[in-house]
């Protein structure tokens, strides 16, 4: 009977789907959901300054100019159209960089783009210097035939051919080594000399009365001070009505 009782109990356990040993099941831990929105932390970049702006236009003047070159001394054959013009192109970029960093070097109110302006002002003048001494340069503007050309070409390519002469492209690779390291050190002593010059102001007070037949509007931005005497300086634009 006790047997027949236990293969009963055993059949009910598994009919009810369980097993007599089988240990209770562990439940489960809940599980936590972070909500928070993560948090942005990049830092944008920064936008550029003035001096950046400058900076990065004069070079990519400066660049123009250096990209053409590889076009004049690969260009076959020479003619006016494939050297000469390129040429042309060549000085209308680098005096485009020259002219705009010399300028701003001296009058902009900013001093950090007046220093921007310097190291592309040298940049220009060192490629300037290098274009001046570069004989297969020489070499390629020398084989263009202008015989047939106007006069203004002819004497452009005279004037250019006998300018590179007088920078010393005729000489040996030693000298026109050395030649392009004195230009370049004349470029730095000058522009450091401009430097002292343009950010050293000076002064002179004057009577209002010796102001008279200056523009008007100049006068009446410049009254005397408490000595009765008007302040001139030889800073921009002061000095411009004196000079």
């Amino acid at each position: 009977m006790k047997r027949q009782l236990a293969i009963f109990s055993s059949a009910l356990a598994v009919a009810c789907g369980g097993s007599p040993s089988a240990p209770p099941a562990t439940p489960k831990e809940p599980v936590v959901t972070d909500s928070t929105p993560p948090v942005d932390d990049s830092t944008p970049p920064a936008a550029p300054t003035d001096a950046d702006v400058f900076l990065a236009a004069c070079r990519a003047d400066l660049a123009r100019a250096k990209g053409l070159l590889p076009t004049i001394l690969g260009a076959q054959p020479k003619t006016i159209a494939s050297t000469l013009e390129p040429y042309n192109d060549l000085l209308i970029s680098l005096g485009a960089a020259s002219a705009s960093s010399s300028l701003t070097s001296e009058v902009h109110p900013d001093a950090a783009v007046r220093d921007a302006a310097r190291v592309c002002e040298q940049e220009t003048s060192s490629f300037g210097a290098e274009l001046g001494l570069n004989r297969p340069l020489y070499d390629a503007l020398a084989a263009v035939d202008v015989s047939g050309a106007d006069a203004n070409t002819q004497r452009f390519l005279e004037r250019t051919l006998r300018d590179f002469r007088r920078s010393g492209v005729d000489r040996d690779d030693a000298t026109r080594a050395r030649l392009q390291a004195i230009d370049e050190e004349i470029a730095e002593l000058g522009q450091a000399f401009q430097k002292v010059l343009g950010e050293d102001v000076g002064e002179i007070r004057v009577d209002p009365a010796e102001l008279e037949g200056l523009p008007a509007d100049y006068v009446a931005a410049r009254p005397p001070g408490a000595d009765g005497k008007v302040r001139i300086t030889t800073d921009y634009p002061d000095l411009i009505p004196f000079a």
